[in-house]
C-alpha cells in the first residue's frame, strides 16, 4: 500500500462529499462509464507542448450519485520525468483554471516541492470545488523533456491513500504525451495573397496537440517575403524638423502610416524609441512626440528608422476552433504580383514569441494576380429604381421589390467585366422589427426583421455572390412597412477592392403627365385626338384606376376665344388611363377661328362621377381652330444651299462623326439610356424648315401650323429637336406655330448622307456631308490578298482598316502602321507608311521560276505614338500565300452524249469516285483533278437515276436522260 503523500497545509484523509454539484451534471462523453470521468478540461486531445501545463477535470456520470471520501489522483510517470502538478483553489469558479491560482492550489506529492520524478504517485487535492467540472488538476514537464504521463482520478473509498482497484471507484485512465517545442510540427495557412493587398493573412495550428490549451501568449507568427528578407525596411534621414509635437523626417522610404519603426542616433534621447508613422510619402514621414516643449531644430542626421520587430512579428491571438491561431501583419506595401511571402510559426514557453523562436516549418504563397481593377455598386435601373449619383446613390419605389448590382471589371485598356469573380456584401438597414408596426427587409429570399441579423453586421457573415460573364452580380430586395426617405446602405467586396457604399433611399412614386405635340390644330366643329402619357419617376405607369380629364380653361395665356362663338367647359374631355396611356377626343363648342385652352390632369376615379386626388400637375393643351385651307401642305424647305437645277439642299459640312450605336430612346417614359450618355463625341447637325401652303395667282402661300415632318435616312440617328426623343432610320415631328420643324441628326457613317422630307405630298432631299473616321478609332484590319498568285505574275497585296461602324481609317503618322514582307519577288513601288482612304496597298512582282510561300503582315497602332503594335487596341494581321496554281474546285458532275453515261470530278484527284446506275456500280480513283469517266448506256431517250459517291460520301444525285 503507498503512503498518502501531502504537503503541509493540504487536508490529509479528509472526509467530503461528491456532490452532483461537484461531480455531477456536466455532459458525458460518448466513451464515458458508470461512475467518474476525466477529461481535458479544454480541447479534446491528450497532447500538450512540455513546459506548458495541461489540464484535466473530473466529473460524475449522470448515474452517479452518493456520498463519499477522499478525491484523488493517480500519477503514472513510467519515464520519471520530471512532473509538476497543480490544483485550483477549494471554490473555484466555474469558468476558472488552475492557472489563475497557482499559488493558492501548487501542490505535490512529497514534502513541499511542487514537482517530482517518481514513477507514480497519488495526488491529494487541497480542497475540493462544488461547482460543476470545477475539481482539476494541471499537468507539466519540463520544456527540454518529452514525456507520457497516465493520470488517473478516483475516490479513495477504503481510506488507505492508494488505488486499489478491487474497492476504489475510478475513472478512466487519461495518457498526456509531451512533445518538446524543438520537435513539433505545424500547419501554416496563409491566406491567398492577392495583387494589392495591404497586409498579410496566416492562421497557425500545431498538428497533434491541444491548441484550446496552448497559451495564446506563447504562440506567433513571423512575416517575411518570400525569400525571407524584410517587408519592412530601413531609412537613413537626412534632416529632421521638431514642431508642435511632431517630427518631420526627411528621408528615403517605403514606409506606411500605421507601421512603428524604432528611430536611434537621435541628439535627443526622448526622441528615440519605438513610433507610429503618422504620415508617409516617398521622401517624409512623420511621428508624434509626445513633448510639449520641443523646440523647432533642424539639420539633425546621423539617424536611422528601422523597421520595428512588431511589423513582422505577430503573437497573442486567441484561439479558434474556425480561424485556429490567426494573424494579421501590419500594412504592408501594396504586394507585388508574381512575389512570394513567407509566413513562419513561432513559439516561446515563457511568451512574447521573438522572430528567433523558431518552430516547425515556414509556409510560404505565391502572391497571385488581382483580376479585378474596380468594383461599382449600383440600383438596377427599372419601374422600381433609378441611380441618381452613379457608384453611389439611388432611389427606389417605397415598399416594393428592387435590385443594386455590382459590377467588377479588369484592367485592360477597355475595361472587360470579370465573370466569376467571388463577391461579398454587407447590408445596413436600421429600425427593422416584426412587431406592429412590422418593418422587414427581404434580401434574395430571406426575410429580416432584425436590422443586427442583416448580412455583414457584427458576427453575421456577409452576402456571398459571383458575378456573371459580364462581371456582373444583382442583390434582389423587398422592403415592407418603410416610410418615404428610410435608406438602405449596401458595401460591394472582392478580393481585396471595396466599392463605394451605396445608400439606397426609399421614395414614393410621383407622376409626370406628358402631351406631345404641345398644340393641336383642327377646323371649327372636328373632334381633335389628343394622347396623353403618364410615368413616375422609375418609368412605372399608375394602376388602372385613374381618368385622364380636359377642362377648358379660358385663364390660359394661350386661349385666345374663337372668332364668333366662344367655346366653353362644355367642350371638356375625360377618357380612362389604361396602362399608363389615355387619348382624349376633344371638339370645340363654339364657332369661328381661335385657340382653346385646357388643363389636362390625372385624377382617382371615384364611384358616382366623383374624383378624389389629383396625381400629376396640370398640363396647358392648346387647340387651335384654323381654316381648311391653312391644313394643306405644298412645300417643305430646308436649310442648306439648294441647288437650282437638282432642287437638292446640301449641307456642306463636314459634321462629327456621332460614334454610337443607334438607339431609340425617349425621355417620357425615363428608362433606358440617351445616346448622349454613350459617349462625349456626339455631334449634332440640325435639319429645319419651314411647311407653306401653295401660292396661286389670287393667294399667298402661307405656313402650315402643326404640320407632320418626317425625316428619314437608314442608319441615322435622330433627336425631335425640342423633346428627348431618339429614333433611328426616321422620325416624324410637327411644325410649331410658324409652321417651321426641327431635327437634329447623327451619324456614326462618313461622307455625303442623304436625307428624304416630307410633310403630306410635300417632300424635298437634303445632304449633309460628315468627317472622315479619326486615325485613332481603327478596329477592324484585314488582308486583301489571292491564298495563290502564279509565278511571273504581279501580286497586289492590300490592308483594309475601318472602324468598327465600316468607315475607312486614314492615317498620317509614320508610326501608325507597319507592313513586312517575306518571300520571293521584286517590290513594285515602295512600302506604304500610312493607310490612304483606309487602304495601305503593298505590290511585288514575282519570277518565272519563284516557288514556295509568301507571308505578308499588316499592324496599326491606334495611339500613333510608338512604333510598338502590342497594346490592347493596336491590331496586328497576318496572310501567307502560296505561289502556284490554285487547285481546282472540287465538283462532280453527269452527263449523256454518244451513247455513253460520263462522269465528271474535278479537284478530287486520289479519291474514290463511285457511281451507282440503276442498281448497278462502278467506281475508279481520279488520277488527276480534272478526271473523267464513261460507261455505254444501253439505249437513248431512257431517264436514269445517278447518284455519285466521292471516298463513299454521297455528293450528287441527277437524272440524266441518255443520249
Amino acid at each position: 500500500m503507498s503512503k498518502n503523500m501531502t504537503r503541509k497545509g493540504l487536508a490529509v484523509g479528509t472526509t467530503f462529499a461528491l456532490t452532483l454539484a461537484g461531480l455531477v451534471g456536466v455532459a458525458a462523453p460518448a466513451h464515458a462509464t458508470t461512475g467518474i470521468t476525466v477529461e481535458p478540461s479544454a480541447g479534446t486531445s491528450y497532447n500538450m507542448i512540455s513546459g506548458e501545463q495541461f489540464n484535466l477535470r473530473v466529473f460524475g456520470q449522470s448515474n452517479y450519485a452518493g456520498t463519499f471520501s477522499n478525491l484523488k489522483w493517480a500519477v503514472t510517470n513510467a519515464g520519471a520525468a520530471t512532473v509538476t502538478v497543480k490544483q485550483p483553489d477549494g471554490s473555484p469558479a466555474a469558468s476558472e483554471t488552475p492557472a489563475t491560482n497557482v499559488a493558492d492550489g501548487s501542490f505535490s506529492p512529497a514534502g513541499s516541492s511542487s514537482a517530482s520524478s517518481a514513477t507514480s504517485f497519488v495526488v491529494t487535492p487541497a480542497n475540493i470545488g462544488t461547482a460543476a467540472g470545477s475539481n482539476l488538476l494541471g499537468v507539466s514537464v519540463p520544456a527540454a523533456t518529452a514525456a507520457t504521463i497516465e493520470v488517473r482520478a478516483f475516490i479513495d473509498l477504503n481510506g488507505n491513500g492508494s488505488f486499489d482497484s478491487a474497492s476504489d471507484l475510478s475513472a478512466n485512465v487519461a495518457t498526456v504525451t509531451f512533445t518538446k517545442p524543438a520537435d513539433l510540427t505545424a500547419t501554416t495557412t496563409i491566406t491567398s495573397p492577392t495583387e494589392g493587398d495591404t497586409s498579410i493573412v496566416a492562421s497557425v495550428s500545431f498538428n497533434n496537440i491541444n491548441n484550446e490549451q496552448v497559451p495564446a501568449a506563447n504562440v506567433g507568427a513571423f512575416f517575411t517575403k518570400g525569400d525571407g528578407s524584410t517587408l519592412y525596411p530601413t531609412a537613413s534621414v537626412t534632416a529632421t524638423v521638431l514642431a508642435s509635437n511632431v517630427a518631420t523626417y526627411t528621408a528615403s522610404n517605403n514606409f506606411l502610416a500605421g507601421q512603428t519603426v524604432v528611430v536611434a542616433g537621435h541628439s535627443t534621447a526622448t526622441y528615440n524609441g519605438t513610433l507610429t508613422i503618422a504620415s508617409a510619402s516617398a521622401t517624409q514621414f512623420t511621428v508624434a512626440i509626445t513633448n510639449a516643449n520641443i523646440a523647432a531644430a533642424s539639420g539633425l542626421t546621423g539617424i536611422t528608422a528601422t523597421s520595428a520587430a512588431a511589423n513582422s512579428v505577430k503573437s497573442n491571438s486567441t484561439w479558434s476552433a474556425t480561424d485556429k491561431f490567426k494573424f494579421t501583419s501590419s500594412t504592408v506595401s501594396a504586394l507585388v504580383k508574381a512575389t512570394g511571402v513567407k509566413v513562419q510559426p513561432l513559439y516561446k514557453v515563457s511568451g512574447s514569441p521573438a522572430s528567433t523562436d523558431t518552430v516547425a516549418t515556414a509556409a510560404t504563397a505565391v502572391v497571385v494576380a488581382r483580376k479585378a481593377a474596380t468594383i461599382v455598386g449600383d440600383v438596377v435601373a427599372n419601374t422600381t429604381g433609378r441611380v441618381t449619383n452613379a457608384g453611389t446613390a439611388g432611389q427606389t419605389l417605397l415598399n416594393s421589390s428592387f435590385q443594386a448590382k455590382v459590377v467588377v471589371k479588369d484592367g485592360a485598356t477597355t475595361p472587360a467585366g470579370v465573370g466569376g469573380a467571388a463577391v461579398t456584401a454587407t447590408i445596413t438597414s436600421t429600425g427593422l422589427q416584426s412587431t406592429a408596426p412590422a418593418k422587414t427587409l427581404t434580401v434574395n429570399g430571406t426575410t429580416y426583421s432584425s436590422s443586427s441579423a442583416l448580412p455583414g453586421q457584427g458576427s453575421v457573415a456577409k452576402l456571398a455572390l459571383t458575378t456573371n460573364a459580364s462581371g456582373e452580380a444583382v442583390i434582389n430586395f423587398t422592403s415592407a412597412g418603410y416610410s418615404a426617405n428610410d435608406t438602405i446602405t449596401v458595401v460591394f467586396y472582392t478580393e481585396n477592392l471595396t466599392a463605394s457604399t451605396l445608400t439606397i433611399t426609399q421614395v414614393a412614386a410621383s407622376y409626370t403627365a406628358t402631351v406631345r405635340p404641345s398644340f393641336f390644330v383642327t377646323t371649327d366643329g372636328t373632334a381633335v385626338s389628343v394622347p396623353v402619357v403618364v410615368y413616375d419617376q422609375f418609368g412605372g405607369v399608375p394602376a388602372d384606376k385613374y381618368d385622364v380629364r380636359a377642362t377648358f380653361d379660358a385663364n390660359n395665356n394661350g386661349y385666345s376665344a374663337q372668332a364668333t362663338t366662344a367655346a366653353t367647359s362644355g367642350s371638356n374631355a375625360v377618357t380612362a388611363l389604361v396602362g399608363g396611356r389615355g387619348t382624349l377626343s376633344i371638339t370645340d363648342n363654339g364657332t369661328g377661328l381661335g385657340v382653346n385652352s385646357y388643363d389636362v390632369t390625372v385624377q382617382e376615379r371615384l364611384a358616382g362621377n366623383n374624383y378624389g386626388s389629383t396625381i400629376t400637375t396640370a398640363v396647358e393643351v392648346n387647340v387651335h381652330i384654323v381654316a381648311a385651307a391653312t391644313l394643306v401642305a405644298a412645300t417643305v424647305t430646308s436649310n442648306g444651299t439648294q441647288d437650282s437645277t437638282t432642287k437638292v439642299y446640301a449641307i456642306a459640312g463636314p459634321v462629327a462623326l456621332s460614334l454610337v450605336t443607334p438607339t431609340a430612346y425617349d425621355s417620357v417614359t425615363v428608362l433606358g439610356a440617351a445616346p448622349t450618355s454613350f459617349t462625349g463625341a456626339l455631334t449634332a447637325q440640325n435639319i429645319t424648315g419651314t411647311v407653306s401652303t401653295v401660292a396661286n395667282a389670287t393667294t399667298a402661300a402661307v405656313v402650315v401650323p402643326g404640320a407632320l415632318v418626317t425625316v428619314s435616312s437608314p442608319g441615322m440617328l435622330f433627336q425631335d429637336g425640342s423633346t428627348g426623343r431618339y429614333t433611328v432610320g426616321s422620325i416624324t415631328v410637327s411644325a410649331n406655330t410658324s409652321g417651321v420643324y426641327s431635327v437634329n441628326v447623327y451619324s456614326n457613317k462618313s461622307g455625303k448622307q442623304t436625307f428624304a422630307i416630307s410633310s403630306g405630298a410635300a417632300s424635298a432631299t437634303t445632304t449633309v456631308v460628315f468627317a472622315a473616321a479619326a486615325a485613332t478609332t481603327g478596329t477592324s484590319l484585314v488582308i486583301d490578298a489571292p491564298d495563290y498568285v502564279r509565278p511571273g505574275s504581279t501580286l497586289t497585296i492590300k490592308g483594309l482598316l475601318k472602324d468598327k461602324y465600316g468607315n475607312n481609317i486614314d492615317t498620317t503618322a509614320a508610326d501608325r502602321i507597319k507592313v513586312s514582307y517575306t518571300g520571293p519577288g521584286l517590290q513594285v513601288g515602295s512600302t506604304p507608311t500610312a493607310y490612304t482612304e483606309g487602304v495601305a496597298q503593298l505590290g511585288y512582282f514575282l519570277g518565272s521560276n519563284d516557288t514556295g510561300t509568301i507571308s505578308v503582315t499588316f499592324s496599326y497602332n491606334s495611339d500613333g505614338t510608338d512604333d510598338v503594335f502590342t497594346s490592347d487596341t493596336d491590331l496586328t494581321v497576318t496572310k501567307t500565300i502560296t505561289i502556284g496554281t490554285a487547285p481546282a474546285a472540287a465538283k462532280v458532275n453527269v452527263g449523256s452524249f454518244n451513247g455513253k453515261l460520263v462522269v465528271y470530278a474535278n479537284g478530287y484527284n486520289g479519291k474514290k469516285i463511285s457511281w451507282k446506275v440503276g442498281g448497278k456500280w462502278g467506281s475508279a480513283v481520279a488520277a488527276s483533278d480534272t478526271a473523267r469517266f464513261a460507261r455505254v448506256t444501253p439505249r437513248k431517250g431512257v431517264t436514269v437515276s445517278v447518284q455519285i459517291y466521292v471516298d463513299g460520301v454521297l455528293t450528287l444525285t441527277k437524272s440524266v436522260v441518255t443520249k
